[in-house]
């Protein structure tokens, strides 16, 4: 039986001071996929900007991306956003990604 579709092939998690890389890496991409199937926060700002987003990142990585890809930092397990989104992606996507940011290798 064939899976259903997701809505997003590619998901960003990040720390901010990270966000110059994954912005080049999402434009990237963007021009293959387009921008729709990217889950980076600059190409779904009103879905980002939603009161109850907290409650919505689990289902927006678990539920409805293929690949997560995080993008690490020397204090990324101490941001708060960072663990809720990774902890989020763990069951859901159908591989996970570690993608480090240039040479900050973890």
């Amino acid at each position: 039986m064939k899976k259903p579709k997701k809505r997003f092939r590619i998901a960003f998690s990040f720390a901010g001071e990270k966000r110059e890389f994954v912005a080049q890496v999402a434009a990237n991409l963007a021009r293959h996929f387009g921008e729709a199937a990217i889950l980076y926060d600059k190409y779904h700002e009103a879905e980002f900007s939603r009161h109850r987003l907290g409650f919505d990142l689990p289902d927006l990585y678990h539920n409805n991306s293929d690949l997560i890809v995080p993008v690490f930092c020397p204090d990324y397990e101490n941001k708060e956003w960072c663990k809720r989104r990774l902890k989020s992606a763990a069951g859901g996507a159908r591989k996970v990604l570690h993608l480090p940011g240039k040479a900050d290798w973890i």
